[in-house]
């Protein structure tokens, strides 16, 4: 078998590609999953701070017992 016969061979062989952009997509979703908790981290900590410290007060102004 020539060089360009093998070449024209190897450059028309497209199996693999599909996969490699699949890989490409669920490697491009991960980073933007990351990138967005990393954004979101702080909001929700003060969402459930908030959340905490309103049940406390809450148990605090029933005298505390019950909690």
């Amino acid at each position: 078998m020539s060089f360009a016969k093998l070449f024209r061979r190897i450059r028309k062989n497209e199996s693999g590609v599909a996969a490699m952009e699949y890989g490409l997509i669920a490697g491009f979703i991960s980073l933007v999953i990351v990138a967005g908790l990393l954004i979101a981290t702080p909001a929700i900590s003060l969402i459930y701070s908030t959340i905490g410290s309103d049940l406390s007060s809450a148990c605090q102004s029933m005298g505390g017992k019950t909690c």
